[in-house]
């Protein structure tokens, strides 16, 4: 979790949070999907509610319990400039009033419609070489969803 920054919060501040997500939740039309595959995440992660929020399309992508296989419902809007986006993650540890935060400014091909994307986390931040930018994770495309028959992907509740 030393890639993560996190903040002590109260409950209202919690609300808000899932308020603002709930409100800005992505609708994507059509019936494509994309798979997400979360790798070497901190067992503090586990039990927490989990947002991903895309700078692109200004929006949640997911909202819902912690989960390191899922899919979202996507469309082309995801894929235009080449499938380039830079997210920001958010744990939200309930019990302990704790937020964990993964956000960073550089962009990596994340993208494809009935993909699967990797998000593998840094056990701590690490400095990009080309623009001095900390990074907390990296996404790379993986495989396609749907030559994938022993992967488990469900479309989470919530989402």
């Amino acid at each position: 979790m030393n890639a993560f920054n996190f903040f002590y919060v109260n409950k209202t501040r919690i609300e808000n949070i899932k308020i603002e997500a709930k409100n800005n939740l992505y609708n994507a039309g059509g019936s494509a999907k994309i798979g997400i595959k979360i790798t070497n995440y901190s067992a503090d992660i586990i039990n927490t509610t989990f947002l991903i929020y895309s700078n692109k399309i200004q929006a949640y992508l997911f909202f819902g319990k912690f989960s390191d296989n899922f899919t979202i419902n996507a469309d082309k809007k995801l894929e235009m400039e080449n499938g380039l986006d830079y997210l920001k993650f958010i744990f939200i540890d309930e019990i302990n009033s704790i937020v964990y935060v993964c956000e960073q400014t550089i962009p990596y091909h994340t993208w494809e419609l009935n993909k699967i994307t990797n998000i593998n986390f840094f056990p701590e931040r690490i400095i990009d070489k080309k623009t001095e930018e900390p990074m907390c994770y990296e996404a790379k495309i993986i495989s396609d969803l749907n030559a994938c028959s022993n992967c488990s992907l469900p479309l989470k509740p919530g989402h």
